[in-house]
């Protein structure tokens, strides 16, 4: 059949279903002028979402192009750069993981690293350290090479920021992530040699038990990196050891997190009932279960 002729019809799941409310609804937003009069910030945010929605939804990369082009647009001029960073980063993950464009993701990392580079947080440098990675992979495949790439000079630059950060004795969790992300980079070059990986995942397991009570040091990004790791290196006793260290930390913060949304589901109750006072002592008892980074 033609394309003229034939049909496409696309089932929607209850997740998709969802998004399409939610997309629908935020559209309707984005197009209120007066919405937003003050707070264009939020119109970016919102912008960027819808972009992510599309994008979740599998609809056409002109769409999903088209609204990510307005979210910078906006935050171009709104001009806050983490934001701008956000967006940037979030439009180049989705070129390559949706529609496998390689060259939107060496093209994007250096947006990425422009707004990125001399930041004080870490979580912003972790981006770089993200990108950094895929962009190595892609190389190891052949998908680009090691010049196109510029691989060794972003590298160069990558490692030099998260040594700026691990030396700033003034911030000790953002050093300490700092100094976890630049662990992570190498033993992502080290996959080769078990003693390497040895001596890294040493490091590795002494940071995660020497921060069982660090609520502010997160666990999310390496429960991830544990999943990649369990399927490259599926049998080193090393590696088991940190993963049960994470799962063990993970379990404790995890059993402190639903104890404090039942004291904030009781609070909210209070409230409810005019109970203003034991409202606020069952939040603050919430807030002190629910401050990990995660949450």
């Amino acid at each position: 059949l033609t394309t003229d002729v034939k049909s496409n019809i696309r089932s929607l799941g209850p997740g998709d279903t969802y998004r399409k409310s939610e997309l629908e609804e935020l559209e309707k937003q984005i197009q209120d002028s007066d919405r937003y009069v003050g707070v264009e910030y939020q119109l970016a945010e919102d912008c960027m979402r819808a972009a992510l929605l599309s994008r979740g939804m599998g609809q056409s990369r002109t769409e999903v192009d088209g609204r990510f082009d307005r979210a910078e647009r906006i935050a171009d001029k709104v001009g806050y750069r983490q934001q701008r960073m956000r967006i940037a980063y979030m439009r180049t993950w989705t070129m390559f993981f949706w529609f496998d464009d390689f060259d939107e993701l060496n093209k994007g990392y250096d947006r990425v690293e422009q707004l990125a580079l001399g930041s004080e947080e870490t979580e912003d440098i972790e981006k770089l350290v993200n990108l950094w990675m895929v962009l190595a992979t892609t190389v190891k495949l052949g998908q680009l090479d090691v010049d196109q790439a510029g691989l060794y000079g972003r590298k160069s630059r990558l490692e030099a920021e998260l040594d700026r950060l691990t030396a700033d004795r003034l911030r000790p969790n953002n050093a300490l992530l700092a100094r976890t992300h630049k662990l992570l980079l190498r033993l992502h070059e080290s996959l080769n040699s078990e003693t390497q990986i040895n001596s890294i995942v040493d490091e590795l397991t002494q940071i995660v038990d020497g921060n069982q009570d660090n609520i502010e040091y997160p666990l999310d990004f390496l429960l991830q990196v544990i999943q990649e790791l369990g399927e490259l290196i599926p049998d080193n006793s090393k590696l088991d050891q940190f993963i049960e260290s994470v799962i063990a930390v993970t379990g404790r913060r995890t059993g402190m997190a639903a104890a404090g949304c039942l004291f904030m589901e009781r609070g909210y109750q209070k409230l409810g009932k005019g109970m203003k006072y034991d409202a606020i002592r069952l939040f603050g008892r919430a807030q002190e279960d629910l401050t990990m980074h995660e949450y």
